[in-house]
């Protein structure tokens, strides 16, 4: 257990060490995932993987990621899309997106990185958001994966065996725990 600045006791999931390990391992399974975006006879366009991150969280687990997609042409965007709260209650709680995302997506694929997927539905709609906007792909990468996730995450870094003991429990992110 450890003590945060607010005087809330956690239990730590992962090291520093577990977190790098795993996100390089995830980086490979998304550049052998995305390795068609490397030919000019898959990807007459040349373009690239848009990754999207999703507020402080997705932040700081793509700048863990983004050095590990060597070889992958990518452009990267970052969002803000919230709905948590005192008053958060599944998923008839208001979302709130603080970011334009109305450039052209037309044949983009995109990557949405986030933190922690507890839901999904942050995920499932942005998803839906982007493919409405004309990606031709939508796939999603995150650190850690709840197993009462609606809409599992396409990549996720953490074995979900790491998480057994804490799914009924509030788990702290990369920027949730930020003050």
């Amino acid at each position: 257990m450890r003590e945060d600045k607010n005087g809330i006791d956690g239990q730590l999931v992962a090291t520093r060490e577990d977190i790098r390990r795993y996100t390089e391992k995830l980086a490979s399974t998304i550049r052998n995932h995305y390795a068609f975006l490397n030919s000019n006879i898959t990807n007459p366009d040349r373009l690239s993987l848009l990754v999207v991150t999703v507020g402080e969280g997705g932040l700081a687990f793509s700048n863990e990621l983004a050095p590990n997609l060597r070889g992958i042409p990518t452009s990267f965007q970052t969002i803000h899309f919230q709905r948590y709260g005192l008053d958060c209650e599944g998923d008839a709680n208001p979302f709130k997106l603080n970011g334009d995302i109305s450039l052209p997506y037309k044949g983009q694929h995109v990557l949405i990185v986030d933190d922690v997927n507890d839901s999904g539905s942050t995920l499932d709609r942005l998803s839906q958001a982007y493919y409405a906007l004309g990606a031709k792909t939508v796939r999603t990468a995150v650190l850690v994966e709840f197993s009462h996730s609606n809409n599992p995450a396409t990549f996720v870094a953490l074995p979900p065996q790491l998480l057994e003991a804490h799914q009924s429990r509030f788990l702290f992110g990369c920027g949730m725990d930020r003050g």
